[in-house]
Parts: structure tokens; C-alpha cells; sequence
């Protein structure tokens, strides 16, 4: 009988990627990794993802790495724009 191979890759990324947020928005494109702080009862993992490399290489699989990796330049883009200044409250009309 032939054996499955369960091959997982945690991949480290910038510890300013919420990597649960970069989670959800793979899966709203239908690509499933796992947030590395599933694998921690702390913040050990937090900025870190696992793959799943136990399915054959394909054209569709190769297009989810590509855009897995867009996400997560976008989320990196985004992490490194500062926060805008807050805006003073305006004052209620007299």
C-alpha cells in the first residue's frame, strides 16, 4: 500500500504580517495555509505560515504561490505605511 506523505513548510515572514490575516485573505481566494500562532500556545509563531507541499506541482498550484505571494507583499506594503495623523475633532456648530 502506498504511503502519504504529509510535507508541511512553515515559511517565516516579516513580524509586521499578521499572518491570520494574510490566512483569511488566502482563503477568500481559495488557497489554505495555516497561521503559525495555531501552532503556539504564545506569539512563538505569529509571524510565520505553514504550507502544505504534499500535492504534485500544477499550473493552478504554482498561480496559488503566486498570488499568496502578492498577498503577502501587500501586507508587508501595508504594515510599513505609517498610520495617518489623527485629525483634531471638529468643533460642534454654535
Amino acid at each position: 500500500m502506498p504511503r502519504k506523505l504529509y510535507e508541511k513548510l512553515m515559511v517565516e515572514i516579516q513580524r509586521s504580517i499578521d499572518s491570520l490575516a494574510l490566512h483569511r485573505e488566502a482563503l477568500e481566494r481559495g488557497i489554505s495555509i495555516a497561521p503559525g500562532r495555531v501552532f503556539s500556545n504564545g506569539n512563538l509563531y505569529d509571524n510565520f505560515v505553514r504550507i502544505n507541499c504534499s500535492h504534485a506541482w500544477s499550473a493552478p498550484i504554482e498561480e496559488a504561490v503566486k498570488t499568496l505571494g502578492r498577498l503577502a507583499g501587500h501586507a508587508m506594503v501595508a504594515a510599513d505605511r505609517p498610520a495617518p495623523a489623527a485629525q483634531p475633532a471638529s468643533r460642534a456648530a454654535r
